[in-house]
């Protein structure tokens, strides 16, 4: 095949590499790979990691391709490839893995030749990306929350620590020189720049999940809080400037990213016995209404692996066959612009395992790397190779597909009668800033409960009189917590918020014997609690046990959830949770240790001995810290006023007992990172 560019005459590094067993590779310099290195670098050894001066300048736009598909020149080596990306001044970053060792490579098309060579401290580093500058950036694998900065003329890193010890979704502006990354939940995106500084770049708060961000076109994939869909969520695309949703997109699409100004996204078809499916591409204009569907035909895909880049509206399609051992068949090009696929002519062997592609905007060229594992030798190798999208044939129509529609729905209304318990139920919306829903309004969530929800409407007893009294009751409940409470739970632009559901019973065939009196979970941006309406009575507690159980799902959420190590120091040695909501039923939990309700009436208690509220405390780490919030509101005062030996409730008696207000101390802290106050404490002045 004919060679791009003929420039030199030594030994080039072999980019067809290949992981071999857990053999060690030695540096003896006959080796291709370190003849090429040393062609082109000087090489130092050290005592830590090896310093590489790079004395090659920025390289040249490259001239036309004489075919379409052009290999860079390789022999056998001794890598498995992680994957490549674009680096800067039109070079190729890889990283290769050999099972206990790694190394990074910047690869230049233009001249085929490595013209550096990193081995980092450890396998487990995240290789992030490189910096214009040509610094390159990963991630630490032996210290959370440290980038690790290689200059351009050093193979000795620079730390950045950033502070923090969870992240997903970091990715690396190649332009704007930043990076951007998700840490806790709720907070939104951070961007830090090569020096290290961060700031806040999009809240969270309306955020939920399925973050991917998109530097080349300064916009993130999430889901939102949505009042309009019945799983409380809508998919978009959001700016990273203003944190602005730009374009709502079905939530059954699985984004994959851009094609120029078109959002990629993929849905399949119902697999056939054989396991074949097809994949349906999903083209949405960033720019007007146009929405295309695309159809990769069984015959063609097995299935199919995805590339794309917001630089080009030409996509790489390689097809896989299905199985346990899929293996790549085919490599195509797909016009976006079009909606027709060229066939790829490369060299694709019954060896050939997966493919790996970036895209180098300048000379307008996809690099690709297919990767290959030898089962007879347990060897793992790639070819590296160009491809001129212009040089292609796109011959083959794409047959269009149906559009994924966006989520809708019509939420179930109360049924005749119930116009006077709806009015009252808005009256106390209103004035809270709560959803209230009564009557057959509660089958609106009744899915994501994991329960059936029995609706009040038809039951004998519970008339319209007796339901307005239970209304009356939930507006004193709700009326005990501070002005602006319930604002808390709602997203930055005012959407969804707490979601109050009054059944007449909850069912779960899951438990043979425990019933639940209320329950408590989360349908998209809503924190719902569906309670039996019997109990909206200001003596009674359970309200307040599950908006503990919304308040702890709310700022785990948005700052982190409690650290279960943490909470069990604060239990008894040994202990674990039984997670037995049907043992606890039927005896109790058979708990050894003695809770406050069982020494509630005893005159010579043991007060350093008791951790629990009761049994149901043992069933769960989150039904003992919500037992433990619903015991404060057993009573508002200290002693009975008629009876002087009656015990003691509420906050005031709870410091009686060491354990017990431990863990009050943790919660009050925990929760000040949202609300600045202790809101029970507030409650009770």
């Amino acid at each position: 095949m004919k060679r791009l560019i003929s420039l030199v005459t030594v030994c080039v590094l072999a980019l067809s590499t290949a992981a071999c067993g857990k053999k060690k590779v030695s540096g003896d310099t006959s080796q291709p790979e370190t003849a090429a290195v040393q062609t082109n670098t000087e090489v130092t050894s050290t005592t830590e990691i090896p310093t590489t001066t790079t004395t090659t300048t920025t390289a040249p736009i490259m001239p036309p391709m004489s075919q379409p598909v052009e290999y860079f020149k390789g022999s056998e080596g001794r890598y498995y490839l992680a994957n490549i990306w674009e680096g800067a001044d039109n070079t190729v970053l890889i990283k290769n893995n050999n099972f206990d060792t790694s190394e990074y490579i910047v690869f230049d098309p233009v001249t085929d030749r490595v013209i550096r060579k990193i081995e980092p401290g450890d396998i487990g580093d995240e290789l992030l990306g490189m910096f214009s500058d040509g610094t390159i950036v990963t991630t630490s694998a032996t210290k959370n929350g440290v980038l690790l900065m290689y200059p351009k003329d050093s193979d000795i890193p620079r730390e950045v620590d950033l502070g923090i010890d969870y992240y997903t979704s970091m990715h690396l502006d190649r332009v704007n020189d930043c990076i951007y990354y998700k840490t806790a939940p709720g907070e939104g995106i951070i961007k830090v720049d090569k020096n290290g500084y961060k700031s806040v770049q999009v809240s969270g708060k309306d955020l939920l999940y399925n973050y991917e961000i998109y530097p080349e076109s300064m916009t993130f994939y999430a889901s939102a809080g949505s009042e309009k869909t019945k799983s409380g969520a809508q998919s978009g695309i959001f700016s990273i400037m203003t944190g602005r949703l730009l374009a709502e997109l079905p939530n059954d699409v699985s984004i994959q990213g851009f094609a120029k100004d078109k959002l990629l996204g993929i849905t399949f078809s119902e697999s056939d016995p054989d396991g074949a499916f097809e994949t349906h591409l999903h083209l949405i204009s960033m720019k007007n209404d146009d929405y295309t569907v695309y159809r990769l035909s069984k015959n063609d895909f097995g299935s199919a692996n995805i590339f794309s880049s917001p630089y080009t509206d030409k996509i790489i399609a390689a097809s896989f066959s299905t199985g346990m051992n899929g293996s790549v068949q085919s490599l195509h090009m797909i016009d976006a612009a079009t909606g027709k696929m060229a066939d790829v002519d490369v060299e694709i062997g019954s060896d050939a395992t997966y493919i790996y592609a970036c895209y180098l905007e300048e000379v307008e060229r996809w690099i690709v790397a297919l990767t290959k594992f030898d089962y007879s030798t347990s060897c793992y190798s790639y070819d590296l190779f160009m491809i001129d999208p212009e040089m292609l044939t796109y011959d083959k129509q794409l047959e269009q597909g149906e559009k994924a529609k966006t989520e809708t729905y019509e939420p179930v209304p109360v049924g005749a009668g119930y116009e006077n318990i709806r009015r009252r139920a808005d009256e106390i919306e209103k004035e809270f800033g709560v959803k209230v829903y009564v009557g057959n309004e509660v089958k609106n969530v009744e899915e994501s409960s994991q329960y059936v929800l029995v609706s009040t409407e038809g039951v004998e007893y519970y008339g319209e009189e007796a339901i307005l009294g239970f209304l009356d009751g939930l507006e004193d409940l709700l009326g005990m917590y501070p002005k602006g409470f319930f604002e808390h739970f709602k997203s930055d632009s005012g959407t969804c918020g707490l979601r109050i559901s009054l059944v007449e019973e909850l069912k779960n065939d899951s438990y043979s014997s425990f019933t639940a009196g209320g329950v408590a979970f989360m349908t998209g941006g809503w924190y719902d609690i569906a309670i039996a309406i019997g109990s909206m009575h200001k003596t009674t507690t359970s309200l307040h046990h599950e908006i503990w159980h919304c308040v702890e799902d709310l700022v785990g959420r948005r700052y982190g959830w409690i650290d279960a190590t943490e909470w069990e120091k604060l239990n008894p040695e040994g202990f674990s949770f039984t997670n037995d909501f049907d043992g606890y039923a039927t005896n109790y939990g058979n708990n050894p240790y003695k809770t406050l309700m069982d020494v509630l009436w005893e005159e010579d208690k043991d007060y350093n001995s008791i951790y629990f509220i009761s049994n149901y405390s043992i069933t769960t780490a989150m039904e003992d810290r919500a037992t433990l919030i619903e015991q404060l509101f057993q009573c508002d005062y200290s002693q009975d006023p008629v009876d002087e030996d009656y015990p003691r409730f509420g906050p005031v008696a709870m410091r009686d007992y060491p354990h017990l207000a431990a863990k009050l101390d943790y919660l009050k802290n925990w929760i000040k990172s949202e609300f600045a106050y202790v809101y029970w404490e507030e409650m009770f002045k």
